[in-house]
């Protein structure tokens, strides 16, 4: 594991980091969605950083937030989120930086919902293990973004069938009162 991945290879700047601190800020379980969110304060390059991951259990999929919060707002920072997939995954991407598992049965679409924002997908090389002792090179996917001020992924992961598909649609929403 990478001293610069933050929270199972969540959002993190690019810089080696250290974190200091983690721990779960709130959970909420219900017949509607299970949320969990966890807080890592400590990193050189940011104040706090923070993940979320609500399952909505009747659709069947998960929202995963990343929040990044610099500690100089008004420098640049090089922000990514690593996705690691199963060995044998071949993950893809299209033009709006859906990313897709390429299983012979089950994958999955992984949604970055600011993909205006994002500047680029990677695949990289990364080591798996199921077990001591073994080892498999495989690839995960890196989606960068660089800015000044905080950051944010909003991120859907949706579970598909072969040959299906999901279409997304983000709407931002200044205030609660917009929702009907």
């Amino acid at each position: 594991n990478d001293t610069y991945d933050y929270l199972n290879d969540g959002m993190v700047a690019y810089t080696k980091l250290e974190f200091d601190q983690s721990y779960e800020k709130d959970f909420e379980s219900n017949k509607l969605y299970d949320f969990v969110e966890y807080v890592c304060d400590g990193y050189s390059t940011a104040q706090t950083m923070q993940r979320s991951v609500t399952f909505m259990k009747e659709q069947k999929f998960w929202i995963v937030s990343d929040y990044a919060v610099p500690t100089d707002p008004s420098v640049e920072n090089l922000f990514a989120q690593h996705w690691h997939v199963y060995p044998g995954a071949n993950p893809t991407h299209d033009e709006n930086y859906i990313i897709r598992t390429n299983f012979d049965d089950v994958n999955a679409m992984i949604v970055p919902l600011e993909f205006n924002e994002i500047d680029d997908i990677q695949y990289v090389d990364r080591l798996y293990s199921e077990r001591k002792g073994m080892k498999i090179t495989d690839k995960k996917a890196v989606i960068t973004k660089s800015k000044a001020g905080d950051a944010k992924f909003t991120t859907l992961i949706i579970p598909i069938n072969i040959d299906e598909d999901f279409e997304v649609t983000s709407l931002v929403l200044e205030n609660e009162n917009e929702i009907d």
